[in-house]
């Protein structure tokens, strides 16, 4: 039975003879009287004692016929303690590296009557695991939760008077930092249920799947950035080999040593294999341009990753992501610098062979010639790169003896 909305137990019985009462049971707990077998609730008494004499009055049984001697028994019922049940549950059953829409479920039965004190939360998520938004509930007051990117439900508390099934619903995000199982526990403190003053406790056991893979692929360029001004760079990330059909594909933008653009495939298929390529745009030449590919992967699931490997963009670069790997990689191209050897035809009227140099800008170091044989080519420079394209490089004979003219030079 249920007195002022609390559940009661008989702890104890009693009589009522002719207005005198007789109790026996616990004493200081909170009390009420119900006539034995009758629908009749004498007035509810918050603490019995029994050194106090307590008075009745007759009262009428059902059949509308008073006791004829002023005698009848009753019970006496003490109002129980809420109870408070704990459970979890997670939303999907398996849940997901970097999927959206999943969950923690926290479910509190609350039983024998209203909460008579606040419920304390303390919920501390598995590895990888943070809240991605706000913390809810129905069948209570929930108050005082983190926001986003929370650890831990600390501060959550449900305000008293809650009775009946409480449900928070606590949406989460998973990292790949996650294990392949997740266990979480949830632990409700008072309520004025004096079991869980220590904590009650109710948890979870569920499979975490690694995400999808995923691939990107960039482009960055070296510090002389382009040979030509306008030159831009097609990426793609194909299907079925470098000429095969491009899943995911881009053509940069930007100036100098910018481009920007990125080819991104998400999700990329488990154990399918992808070739990186690229191809010339805006008039670009991918000849004059040696290109590297580095690649990483931020879930450090892909092993094998190029770092700086020279790349062909006509034979491209094959992969196959496991599941999980978030691989990003950047095709990198570095103008090629020029190089320059000299040669010449001299005349000479004086005795061979005669010696002089060459000097020029642009990284050029000054080399040594010795002419021998007049009217024929040679000797050649040795071969050097110049420090930067698209920079006029002058060229000048010095110490050129008297008697020995250049007659024809080339490079």
């Amino acid at each position: 039975m249920t007195v002022n909305g609390s559940t009661m137990a008989e702890v104890g019985n009693g009589s009522c003879n002719n207005g005198s009462v007789t109790v026996s049971g616990s004493s200081g707990v909170s009390l009420g009287w119900v006539y034995v077998g009758h629908s009749q609730n004498w007035p509810f008494i918050a603490a019995w004692n029994p050194s106090i004499s307590y008075s009745c009055n007759p009262v009428y049984e059902d059949t509308g016929r008073a006791p004829t001697e002023g005698y009848f028994s009753f019970q006496v019922r003490s109002i129980l303690n809420p109870t408070l049940s704990v459970s979890k549950s997670a939303n999907p059953y398996t849940l997901k590296v970097g999927a959206s829409g999943q969950y923690y479920y926290i479910y509190i039965g609350v039983s024998n009557g209203p909460t008579t004190a606040a419920i304390s939360i303390a919920d501390t998520l598995p590895s990888g695991f943070t809240t991605s938004g706000a913390i809810s509930a129905t069948g209570g007051t929930i108050y005082g939760c983190p926001a986003a990117n929370a650890s831990n439900l600390s501060g959550c508390t449900i305000a008293a008077g809650a009775y009946g099934p409480i449900t928070i619903t606590i949406p989460v995000n998973i990292s790949s930092a996650a294990g392949s199982y997740a266990t979480n526990y949830a632990y409700v403190y008072g309520g004025g249920d004096p079991n869980c003053n220590g904590g009650c406790v109710g948890g979870t056991t569920n499979p975490v799947a690694p995400s999808n893979p995923a691939l990107s692929l960039t482009k960055a360029l070296g510090a002389n950035g382009r040979v030509n001004t306008g030159d831009q760079f097609t990426l793609a990330i194909n299907t079925g080999g470098v000429s095969g059909t491009a899943v995911a594909s881009v053509t940069t933008t930007g100036t100098g040593t910018t481009a920007t653009g990125i080819a991104a495939l998400n999700p990329a298929i488990t154990g399918t294999t992808y070739t990186i390529t690229e191809a010339a745009s805006g008039g670009a030449n991918l000849g004059q341009y040696s290109s590297t590919l580095s690649c990483t992967d931020s879930a450090g699931l892909q092993t094998g990753l190029p770092s700086n490997a020279a790349f062909v963009a006509g034979t491209g670069y094959t992969l196959t992501p496991v599941a999980g790997a978030q691989i990003s990689c950047t095709i990198t191209n570095t103008p090629k610098l020029p190089s320059i050897t000299l040669d010449q035809t001299v005349t000479a009227g004086l005795a061979l062979p005669a010696s002089y140099q060459y000097a020029a800008n642009n990284g050029w170091a000054t080399q040594n010639v010795s002419s021998t044989v007049a009217g024929a080519p040679g000797p050649a420079t040795a071969v050097q790169n110049l420090t930067a394209a698209g920079v006029a490089t002058t060229f000048n004979i010095t110490n050129l003896p008297a008697g020995l003219a250049v007659t024809n030079g080339w490079c």
